[in-house]
C-alpha cells in the first residue's frame, strides 16, 4: 500500500504507511480515501507531533507537543505521548501510560498501566514499565528489566538484566540493579551500589 500523507485540523503531518482509519472530525487538507474513513475510530495527533513509517497511535490514545512516534511503535487506549518525548522501534505505550519531556521508548520496550516516563528517561530493549511505575530524570531501564507497582527510579539509576523493582521501592542515585536482583517493599538503592548482577539476591525492608 502506498504512503498516504495527511494534514489533521491543526495541519500536524502524519505520514504513514497504513492509514485506514481517521477520526471523520478532523478536517483534512491532502489525498486520502473516504471509504477507509472508520466513524467509530479516533486519530488524536496535534502540536507539531509526528507519526510516521509504520507507527500506529488509535483508540484515544494523544500524541501532542513535539513528540515523535516511527518506525513501528504503537501508541493506544488512554496513553498520552507529548513534549518532545520519542516512541520508536517496535515500542508500546498503552493503558493509562503517559510519556513525555524528553523520554525515549524504542526497540520492544513497554509502558503500561499508569506508569509514567518522563524527564530524560530511557526504556528500551524487552524491558517493560507498569502499573504505577515512575521513571525519571536521566535513569535507564533496558535488557529484560521490570519497573512496577509503584516503584520509583530515578537520578542517574539503571535497572538491567532480568532484575525487578517492584512494590513501593526506589532506585536512585548512580545505583545499578541487574543480573536476576529483586528490590521489593520499601528497599531504596541509592549512591553507587551494585546489586546482585550474577546471582539471585532479594533486597526488601
Amino acid at each position: 500500500m502506498r504512503t498516504k500523507k495527511v494534514f489533521v485540523s491543526d495541519e500536524t503531518s502524519m505520514v504513514l504507511e497504513s492509514m485506514k482509519n481517521i477520526d471523520t472530525t478532523h478536517v483534512l487538507y491532502d489525498s486520502f480515501y473516504e471509504q477507509e474513513v472508520d466513524e467509530d475510530f479516533h486519530v488524536h495527533v496535534s502540536g507539531n507531533a509526528k507519526v510516521f513509517h509504520s507507527a500506529e497511535v488509535y483508540g484515544n490514545a494523544e500524541v501532542y507537543g513535539d513528540a515523535k512516534v516511527f518506525d513501528k511503535a504503537v501508541v493506544l487506549d488512554d496513553a498520552r505521548v507529548y513534549d518532545k518525548a520519542m516512541i520508536s522501534g517496535d515500542a508500546a505505550v498503552y493503558g493509562n501510560a503517559q510519556v513525555y519531556g524528553y523520554a525515549i521508548i524504542n526497540d520492544e520496550a513497554m509502558v503500561y498501566g499508569s506508569a509514567e516516563v518522563f524527564d530524560s528517561a530511557m526504556v528500551y530493549d524487552n524491558a517493560e514499565v507498569f502499573g504505577n511505575a515512575i521513571i525519571s530524570d536521566v535513569a535507564v531501564i533496558y535488557v529484560n528489566a521490570m519497573v512496577f507497582g509503584n516503584a520509583k527510579v530515578y537520578d542517574n539509576a539503571q535497572v538491567y538484566g532480568d532484575a525487578r523493582v517492584y512494590d513501593n521501592a526506589e532506585v536512585c542515585g548512580e545505583a545499578e540493579v541487574g543480573g536476576n536482583a529483586r528490590v521489593s517493599h520499601n528497599a531504596i538503592i541509592s549512591g553507587e551500589g551494585l546489586v546482585a548482577w550474577f546471582r539471585l539476591k532479594t533486597i526488601c525492608y
